[in-house]
């Protein structure tokens, strides 16, 4: 019972830390955020996506298209689904949604914690968490829609840190969170890096523990090519 109880008590926080970030972000969004598209966005969403559309030239090439040194896929997916959806282009709609999903990082991060820490240690880290979203720092990311890219950047390296770093590598579980790494490669340039952290982690290990098994040496070969991948895109 005592274990269910704190189990149910971190679920409760890691849902209260994430209303009240999300809960900030809109706070945010409604006295400072504008209906108008903001610098970069009208290039990399309007002049990229949305004017091809209307003239029935859309193609998937442009959503790979370059945007200065990043490829920002997932960005684009994510603003041109609610501009469709939506029907019409609306920078609002685009910083609430992202609010979500950032709060929803938040919540995730306060759950995972639970894993390492119990009691008011658990308490503690839960409102230093909660704090780092709730607080506006790096306010222009809420305020604008575009930057979705960091927050699907942050859910990337996450869950490849989540689902490799403990698993046997190539089991299923790492090769989800692989493919989680890969993915992060359509938020931004910096994508790769955490492909990198697992790779050195897997090097440390294997030195550590005086082996080097195949499925070690092929999940090596594997974050290596996600790396000079990303790192060539």
């Amino acid at each position: 019972m005592t274990s269910t109880r704190a189990r149910l008590l971190a679920v409760g926080f890691a849902l209260a830390a994430g209303f009240l970030a999300f809960g900030a972000k809109l706070e945010l969004v409604q006295n400072y955020g504008s209906d108008v598209p903001y610098m970069d966005e009208w290039d990399a969403v309007g002049r990229a996506l949305l004017i091809p559309r209307a003239l029935g030239q859309l193609r998937a090439a442009n959503f790979l298209e370059p945007q200065n040194e990043h490829r920002i896929v997932l960005a684009r997916l994510a603003s041109y689904s609610l501009a469709v959806s939506n029907g019409q282009w609306d920078p609002l709609l685009e910083m609430t949604v992202n609010a979500v999903v950032h709060a929803a990082f938040c919540a995730a991060l306060v759950a995972f914690a639970r894993r390492f820490f119990r009691g008011a240690r658990f308490a503690c880290v839960a409102i230093a968490i909660t704090l780092l979203f709730v607080l506006p720092y790096a306010f222009e990311n809420t305020l604008q829609g575009l930057q979705s890219q960091y927050y699907f950047l942050e859910w990337g390296a996450f869950a490849m840190f989540a689902l490799c770093l403990p698993s046997e590598p190539l089991s299923g579980r790492w090769w989800a969170g692989f493919l989680a790494g890969a993915a992060s490669l359509g938020a931004m340039a910096s994508g790769f890096f955490a492909a990198a952290v697992v790779l050195l982690l897997l090097a440390v290990r294997c030195v550590a523990e005086r082996r080097l098994g195949r499925r070690d040496a092929v999940a090596a070969a594997a974050l290596l090519i996600l790396c000079i991948g990303g790192a060539l895109a």
